[in-house]
C-alpha cells in the first residue's frame, strides 16, 4: 500500500538528499552532452559554461573590475 502523502515523502527525500539529486542531474546532463557532441565538443561547451558561471558571480566581477582599474592606474 502506498502512503496517502506520497508527494510529501518524495519531496522530503529530495530535500534531505539534495546533493545526490543535484549530482545525478548534473551527471545526466554531462552524459547526454558527451554522447550527443563527443568528448572534445563537450569539454568546450563546459568550459564556456564555467566561464559564464564565473562572470555571473558578483564577487568575481568585483575583483576583476578592481584588478582592471589598478592596472590602468599603473600605466
Amino acid at each position: 500500500m502506498l502512503p496517502d502523502n506520497i508527494l510529501e515523502v518524495l519531496l522530503e527525500k529530495i530535500i534531505n538528499n539534495w546533493r545526490k539529486v543535484y549530482g545525478s542531474i548534473l551527471g545526466f546532463i554531462v552524459g547526454l552532452t558527451v554522447v550527443n557532441y563527443g568528448i572534445l565538443k563537450a569539454i568546450v561547451i563546459f568550459a564556456f559554461a564555467f566561464i559564464g558561471y564565473k562572470l555571473g558571480d558578483s564577487s568575481f566581477t568585483k575583483k576583476m573590475k578592481k584588478t582592471i582599474i589598478n592596472r590602468l592606474k599603473e600605466d
